[in-house]
């Protein structure tokens, strides 16, 4: 994309700003609007905390999920791995019978 003056712009870099203690940035991105400590500009919706217990018990099985899931991704990765290298090995014996 050309600017005013016909040279080219260089691609947009959003920065989020560091993130404080609690896990938050102190400024991110939310669906296409800006929040700032809390608060929202262009819709005044306010940022929501969720410190419930109940909030943090289904924050604590979500990810024992993703644990699970992630554990299995890798299982069936190495396991596909395996079977690519006794193919290969596979392969290469018949290489070495037919004489190549």
């Amino acid at each position: 994309m050309k600017n005013s003056n016909g040279n080219y712009m260089p691609p947009v870099r959003h920065y989020y700003g560091p993130i404080n203690p609690n896990g938050i940035r102190s400024s991110e991105k939310v669906g296409g609007y800006t929040t700032n400590n809390d608060t929202t500009s262009f819709n005044g919706a306010e940022k929501k905390e969720t410190t419930s217990s109940s909030n943090y018990k289904l924050e604590s099985k979500a990810s024992m999920d993703i644990n699970e899931s992630a554990d299995a991704f890798i299982k069936k990765f190495r396991q596909q791995l395996l079977i690519q290298r006794l193919d290969s090995i596979d392969n290469y014996h018949q290489m070495l019978a037919r004489g190549l």
